[in-house]
């Protein structure tokens, strides 16, 4: 595989892992400019999630269940429902700067 191959190869696996996901309307909340300064943040931050993937449930092997440490309150709890408040929060947020 010369230089351009490998190129061309990095090009096609980037487009492919940021094509998961498309979006298609930000909402009319949103001016153009907006929408796609909206849009490059969310892609910017998939290539980085992407780019450096990092798990931060460790399997409770007394349950079975998936657990998470927090480092800002020192505690642990069940990953599913971290993800859960997480998710959570960032939709009410989400809705509280829409408009």
């Amino acid at each position: 595989m010369d230089f351009d191959d490998a190129v061309t190869s990095a090009k096609a696996a980037w487009s492919n892992e940021l094509g998961r996901i498309a979006v298609v309307d930000a909402g009319s909340a949103y001016a153009s400019r907006d929408a796609e300064a909206y849009r490059t943040v969310l892609y910017s931050s998939m290539y980085r999630a992407s780019k450096y993937p990092r798990d931060l449930a460790e399997v409770d092997f007394a349950t079975g269940g998936l657990v998470h440490w927090s480092p800002y309150t020192g505690q642990v709890r069940s990953a599913t429902s971290s993800l859960k408040t997480f998710m959570l929060s960032c939709a009410e947020f989400l809705l509280r700067n829409a408009g």
